[in-house]
């Protein structure tokens, strides 16, 4: 697979035993024009970080988040906010497995084996509070570039896997440590 100026080309075709919609679907024959993955992710990324701020259900998720039975006790239906909060991070899930399968050019249960201490690390390194109610997308974003950075530089240095996972551990332990520590201080 060949990745440059959004357009890549694939010598091998899934689309027929996936149905994958005509929009998504990878070529045999020659190269297609693609949107890389990140340009994708920004699409996604910018309304969420605004609908967070700047709209009166973000502010009540972070409000849910900070102390729920507050919430609950200044009448906003608490139930119905959860569950479309996880509706929404269903279909960003959804949107980010569909990510990784056309980014690996396959769609395999274990596609994402092994990343939810990265993007546990990416959060909290990006400012998500332990305890709820507080943090940013362009926060979760900036942990995300520093988890990959320091993963691809663990890689390059040739660092075994167990080493790498006991690194990225100690690296969420010293931000849910500072996270705490600034928590109880202010």
């Amino acid at each position: 697979m060949l990745w440059g100026r959004h357009s890549y080309c694939s010598v091998e075709t899934w689309e027929d035993t996936l149905r994958i919609p005509k929009g998504f679907r990878l070529k045999a024959q020659g190269c297609e024009q693609r949107e890389l993955p990140w340009v994708w992710q920004a699409k996604d990324f910018n309304p969420n970080g605004v609908a967070s701020r700047r709209t009166t259900i973000g502010r009540r998720i972070y409000a849910m988040g900070g102390n729920e039975k507050a919430t609950k006790l200044s009448g906003i239906n608490t139930e119905r906010l959860t569950f479309l909060t996880f509706a929404n991070m269903g279909l960003l899930a959804g949107l980010a497995g569909l990510i990784v399968a056309l980014r690996l050019n396959s769609a395999t249960a274990k596609g994402g084996f092994g990343l939810e201490l990265d993007v546990i690390a990416a959060c909290f390194i990006g400012g998500a509070s332990a305890q709820g109610g507080v943090g940013k997308v362009t926060g979760a974003v900036i942990g995300a570039l520093i988890m990959g950075i320091m993963n691809n530089g663990m890689s390059i240095h040739g660092l075994g896997t167990d080493s790498q996972q006991m690194v990225k551990g100690a690296v969420l332990l010293a931000a849910v440590f500072f996270d705490v520590y600034n928590k109880n201080k202010g």
